[in-house]
């Protein structure tokens, strides 16, 4: 009896650790790791998935934005814009 208990635990574990894994390997696929801009950069952009907001400060502040290719491939992309801080012209 303890055995089969055992047995049914050390499955159940291992199953888990799979789904687990592929749950993660998903998350990668539907966010990828930024890549920075640059004016070499070749963009083939189809659809924007998402993009964060500029920060409050007076200067150039980072901005990310994960986007779908032509051939539906997420990228996510990393580039300067100027912040929303500056007050007056």
């Amino acid at each position: 009896m303890k055995f089969k208990t055992l047995l049914a635990g050390v499955v159940l574990i291992t199953s888990s650790a799979v789904v687990l894994a592929d749950d993660q390997a998903s998350d990668k696929s539907k966010n990828p790791s930024p890549e920075d801009y640059t004016y070499a950069t070749h963009l083939d952009i189809s659809k924007i998935i998402s993009m964060t907001e500029p920060a409050q400060i007076c200067g150039a502040t980072p901005m990310v934005m994960i986007y779908e290719d032509s051939h539906g491939e997420r990228h996510s992309l990393r580039y300067q814009v100027m912040g929303t801080g500056c007050s007056g012209g």
